[in-house]
């Protein structure tokens, strides 16, 4: 599968770590209001602005080019923007339209704005916390190895749970999606559920065919670079998706096999949407809510344990953290660039062919069934 681009999980903060950035600002719930016939409709705008950027700015930027008028239904200050604003697209999108619009009627708009202030709750709860863990996350791990506490033993527990509740859901989902790219056979995407496109593939510098060619202009270009090299893991290791779903993967092994390789391969036209495919669409949607739930749940517990951890390089039966600076020499291609640009051509080797970029779109613009 070299040439297939995968996107197995639209929720941005599932990899990364310390994911949760405490950065006030505003959630706005907007509506659309008819000037002429007073009609207010049931699409709804959730996002998000900086502290220093005021809601009725934003709506102002919003208003240009809008026949409608823009109502701010409600607003709030919250800790962290990015959280809670990807939370709410997330959890809501069975209801998400196209872009940040969602179709909502009154309750499930009120079930938002409540959503939203309760993830923000959670942030705020644990405020000490993620600071704590970020400033550790960015300094040496210069103390030992410390015994824990029946605390920090029990979060341990916890945390396990969390990531392995996780785990199962993700690979209910990754199941979902495998699925549905399966169905989709050569078309190119399934009307309304799954999007194709081409990837084109750019030439690569072979650092490694100039090094040997021409050592000395190579060793020219070499930069010393520090940083600090992290590395965490909890004592008890998460079981793996095909560990706790074994007939999932086992699903999923077998709608990889069907899927389509290559984008030349994907000659045929859209696929329709079926009502098969439309509740599969169904599912992995709401999914999307009780994944991102599950991963805020996860990363809370794990901010805990490295809170405590602070600069100890780990502390014993419940996690590992290492960080430390660490130099190396690294190739400046962007100054070889510069002053090579014949030499950097001469190097580049050919390009790949075209690759596939298939995602599940995160959201619902049709009527369902």
């Amino acid at each position: 599968m070299a040439n297939q681009e995968l996107a197995l999980c639209p929720f941005k903060h599932q990899f990364c770590e310390m994911s949760i950035t405490l950065k006030p600002g505003f959630i706005y719930f907007l509506r659309e209001r008819d000037v002429l016939s007073g009609e207010t409709f049931e699409y709804v705008k959730i996002g998000k602005t900086d502290f220093d950027r005021p809601v009725a700015k934003r709506i102002s930027d919003h208003q240009t080019g809008n026949p409608r008028l823009i109502l701010d239904h409600a607003s709030y200050q919250v800790s962290s923007i990015d959280t809670v604003e990807t939370h709410l697209h997330h959890a809501f999108s069975e209801n998400r339209v196209l872009g940040e619009w969602f179709g909502m009627d009154e309750s499930t708009l009120q079930s938002a704005i409540d959503e939203g202030r309760r993830i923000d709750q959670e942030v705020v709860s644990h405020t000490e916390v993620l600071k704590a863990a970020d400033t550790a996350y960015d300094l040496e791990s210069n103390e030992p190895e410390r015994p824990a506490t029946q605390e920090e033993l029990a979060l341990l527990e916890q945390a396990v749970e969390a990531g392995e509740s996780l785990n199962r859901l993700q690979a209910r989902q990754d199941s979902l999606e495998w699925e549905l790219r399966a169905a989709m056979g050569a078309s190119q995407g399934i009307d309304g559920v799954l999007s194709v496109s081409e990837v084109k593939k750019q030439p690569q510098f072979d650092e490694k065919g100039l090094q040997e060619k021409a050592p000395e202009i190579y060793e020219g270009f070499l930069v010393e670079e520090t940083s600090l090299k992290r590395s965490f893991s909890l004592a008890t290791k998460t079981k793996s998706k095909a560990a706790l779903e074994p007939e999932l993967a086992s699903k999923q092994k077998e709608f990889k096999e069907q899927v389509v390789q290559d984008w030349a391969a994907c000659d045929a036209p859209l696929a329709d949407r079926s009502n098969h495919f439309a509740e599969l669409h169904r599912q992995y949607l709401a999914g999307m809510g009780e994944i991102s739930l599950a991963t805020l749940k996860k990363e809370f517990l794990e901010a805990r344990i490295k809170a405590a951890c602070g600069v100890a390089k780990g502390i014993e039966g419940v996690c590992k953290w290492s960080r430390s600076t660490e130099t190396k020499m690294k190739f400046d291609r962007k100054s070889f660039e510069q002053k090579h640009p014949e030499l950097l051509e001469k190097h580049l080797l050919p390009a790949a062919p075209s690759g596939l970029r298939i995602r599940v779109n995160p959201f619902r613009s049709y009527a369902p069934s």
